[in-house]
């Protein structure tokens, strides 16, 4: 099957993007639709960066197609990160090792059409036996009942959905007033490559940052990536500026449907510690603004790990190891990794909750969390 592949141009002063987009079902190229990008401030000391010809070539078939998770990207494109491929599609998933062996542990909805996930994880689970299953979507871990497991909500993911979406209104107004004092305190937030910023200045803050995080021994990888400061195909990354230096950034990977990105999700966020407290808001926002104007259908903000659900009855049935789990990671852990203020903090963007939810055998839940703190490069 053919590959989708990107060409770009300048029409009316304005940059212009289109995708063809493989059909489906015959093989051949659908009709190609443009995109307009508003151009950069004529004052910004860089611009926007339009993907390479045919670099979307180089990405996995299964990504491209079903890749529409906010963890789809970095699963497939991190080389520490092992995926299982046959004829009906493709599993992301680590290995590590707890006190009674070593646990698989699958992290994100598989990349396949959904007639062909009850096939997917029956040739999965043949490979890899009790493998427990973190951050999968109700559609998932029903259909993993099939073999025996069963689901414990882990969490909300949320989103924005763009074309809806406005930034108004009282709960939002925090993110507009970072924007404004963005401006006046003379940051410019612009969309470029890092070499056009200075790599070695975006370590640098990224450094600087990671020193604040005390609870951070190295960069948080599986559920979620390191900053990659090398050019990566299709994915946004947003920079403040102050005097033509960095002072925060955050990078959006692409969700991709049927070959197309239709939302980004912010995957790595950093500012600089001196900086005003809001500044990665600032740089969202801006973000937010553009992907609108070009028609993007959401914006994902990722997980708020352990948040209960908004309905308290809906764990009801769950296995109660696996909920009491979960509950104490909410509530005993909250002072180590905020997260209840993370989770506050997403909520006021108005957007919509998803429930995720960890799917085990019985009695493995506990080193199934250990093992997945492991890879995460929690312990």
């Amino acid at each position: 099957m053919t590959h989708p592949s990107f060409y770009g141009s300048v029409i009316g002063g304005e940059v212009t993007e289109r995708l063809k987009v493989p059909d489906l079902k015959s093989g051949a190229p659908e009709r190609a639709s443009w995109v307009r990008i508003p151009p950069s401030p004529p004052n910004s000391a860089v611009s926007r960066i339009l993907p390479d010809r045919d670099e979307f070539a180089r990405l996995p078939r299964d990504l491209l197609l079903y890749g529409g998770t906010s963890l789809s990207y970095g699963l497939v494109g991190d080389p520490s990160v092992r995926t299982y491929s046959c004829e009906h599609g493709t599993i992301a998933f680590g290995e590590a090792w707890t006190p009674v062996g070593k646990r698989v542990i699958a992290a994100s909805d598989p990349l396949c059409a959904p007639e062909s996930l009850t096939r997917l994880l029956e040739s999965f689970l043949r490979a890899h036996p009790k493998a427990a299953f973190f951050q999968v979507s109700r559609e998932t871990a029903d259909a993993l009942a099939a073999f025996g497991y069963r689901k414990t909500h882990m969490g909300v993911e949320t989103t924005i959905p763009l074309r809806e979406w406005s930034p108004a209104g009282h709960k939002q107004q925090c993110f507009r007033s970072a924007l404004n004092r963005a401006k006046r305190e003379g940051h410019v937030i612009v969309e470029a490559r890092c070499e056009e910023v200075g790599i070695e200045r975006l370590k640098t803050l990224s450094a600087g940052w990671m020193l604040e995080k005390a609870q951070w021994k190295r960069e948080i990888s599986f559920f979620g990536r390191p900053a990659i400061y090398a050019h990566e195909p299709g994915v946004r990354k947003f920079f403040a500026l102050r005097n033509g230096a960095p002072t925060a950034f955050v990078f959006f990977d692409p969700m991709f449907r049927l070959g197309q990105a239709f939302g980004y999700v912010a995957m790595t966020l950093r500012q600089h510690p001196a900086a005003t407290p809001g500044l990665c808001d600032a740089v969202i926002l801006h973000a937010a603004l553009q992907f609108k104007a070009e028609g993007v259908e959401e914006l994902q903000l990722g997980m708020s790990p352990f948040r209960p659900p908004r309905d308290p009855f809906a764990t009801i049935g769950e296995p109660a190891w696996a909920t009491m789990f979960v509950t104490a990671n909410w509530t005993l852990l909250d002072g180590l990794f905020n997260h209840q203020g993370i989770a506050g903090h997403k909520r006021r963007w108005n957007g919509i909750e998803k429930p995720v939810y960890y799917a085990g055998t019985r009695n493995r839940s506990f080193f199934d969390f250990v093992a997945a703190a492991r890879l995460t490069g929690l312990l």
